[in-house]
């Protein structure tokens, strides 16, 4: 999957070690709901969108996007959220209904 760069304004970019235009996360004043490749493996905190896809699938870390628009491919930052959210242990067990 290819992806685009994002086109933001002069103030949301700084320039990467690579010569390319990244985004000034710390600038971003909120997250959208809808998130393209680059920007998902950003708020994930994937090094590139390359790392972000190859952690995205139906038995891995991150969901699969759930909108298909044409060409579009985006994640939720509700399905991403829950995908970062700690897992939790199954709860403690009250045993004393064991004896």
């Amino acid at each position: 999957m290819q992806h685009r760069s994002l086109d933001f304004p002069p103030d949301l970019r700084s320039e990467c070690t690579s010569g390319t235009h990244c985004l000034k996360l710390s600038k971003l004043p909120y997250w959208p709901r809808r998130m393209n490749a680059e920007l998902a493996a950003a708020y994930c905190g994937e090094a590139s969108p390359r790392a972000f896809l190859a952690r995205v699938g139906a038995d891995k870390e991150f969901p699969l996007p759930r909108v298909r628009e044409g060409r579009r491919v985006l994640w939720l930052k509700d399905d991403l959220d829950k995908a970062m959210e700690p897992r939790r242990a199954d709860p403690a067990r009250d045993i004393a209904g064991d004896l």
